[in-house]
């Protein structure tokens, strides 16, 4: 996590573990403010679970691990990308990916 190479860190199967584990030491440097409830979506629910304690850290590691694995696998079979749009409207996001849409067609 602070001694990969950038080749390294681009993989899922990396870095899902180091977001997950960024978060929670982030959390644990504020968990004296005793928030009322917590929120995660996709790899942040699980950190949401540690920190509402349903589950342990140990257990939450163990499960990302395995979801980062099984996903590293898929971008292997099919491979993809991602992106993010910023400061865009969104006509604009949709034109561009219908236009995507097409040339894929092709």
């Amino acid at each position: 996590m602070l001694n990969g190479t950038e080749e390294d860190l681009k993989q899922t199967n990396v870095t899902q573990p180091a977001v997950f584990l960024h978060s929670i030491v982030a959390y644990r440097t504020i968990e004296s403010a005793s928030p009322d409830m917590v929120a995660g979506h996709s790899l942040g629910e699980f950190s949401a679970l540690v920190a509402n304690g349903t589950l342990s850290f140990e257990d939450a590691l163990q499960l990302v691990s395995v979801r980062a694995r099984a996903m590293q696998k898929a971008c292997e079979m099919n491979p993809s990308t991602m992106a993010a749009v910023l400061n865009l409207a969104d006509d604009k996001v949709e034109a561009i990916c219908a236009e995507v849409q097409k040339k894929l067609a092709k």
